[in-house]
């Protein structure tokens, strides 16, 4: 309201709301209904992020609704493809970094301190891990990690299976159902994932 632009306007109301810092929803297509942007849950779980995701979920949702609009049919079949454009892309990333989170949420600062100075989790780890990029401990380098680590074994072995797990949805996620009839399935697949995620992480 400071600008020029704006004087002599009114200012009716203001605030703010919560950040869904999350995997997306799991399905966000109904008979003639898309969800998009927050309201889908389409936000970096890491730092709540969401105009690029919901650019692109509008993007997406306005090319699924023209197709659709174009067939005559709007049914929750014919907008399927936005679910499965969107899951396969940006949301596999999301669905990595909502792991990832749960093992920011328990870590202690001195084990984040520790793992940095010590390079248990490098500053190329946490880029990869922000980006939604796969990374991945080889033998020798996981070799370094553990006796520099031997301090925070916990930590690593909690890094390692983050990680294990990120792998794991992400592949997950990359295999979203192309039609809602195979939906149930994967969706229980997706509760067991999570839930696995939560009593390894959450501890």
């Amino acid at each position: 309201m400071t600008k020029p632009l704006f004087e002599g306007s009114l200012l009716l109301d203001g605030g703010a709301w919560y950040d869904p810092t999350r995997r997306p929803l799991d399905n966000m297509v109904g008979n003639g209904v898309i969800i998009t942007g927050d309201a889908a849950c389409l936000v970096n779980p890491i730092h709540g992020g969401g105009i690029g995701p919901s650019m692109l979920s509008g993007y997406l949702a306005g090319k699924t609704i023209v197709e659709a609009l174009e067939k005559g049919d709007v049914s929750q079949e014919a907008l399927w493809a936005y679910n499965v454009r969107y899951m396969e892309g940006y949301g596999t990333k999301q669905a990595g970094l909502d792991v990832f989170r749960l093992l920011l949420l328990t870590c202690k600062d001195e084990d984040l301190n520790y793992g940095m100075k010590y390079q248990l989790l490098t500053e190329e780890d946490v880029l990869k891990a922000g980006l939604g990029e796969d990374f991945s401990l080889n033998i020798t380098e996981t070799a370094k990690r553990v006796f520099r680590g031997l301090k925070r074994i916990r930590f690593l072995n909690k890094l390692r299976v983050t990680v294990n797990l990120m792998n794991k949805v992400k592949a997950h996620y990359r295999n979203y159902p192309k039609n809602p009839r195979e939906f149930e399935r994967w969706r229980l697949r997706t509760e067991t994932l999570f839930k696995e995620a939560r009593l390894k992480l959450l501890e």
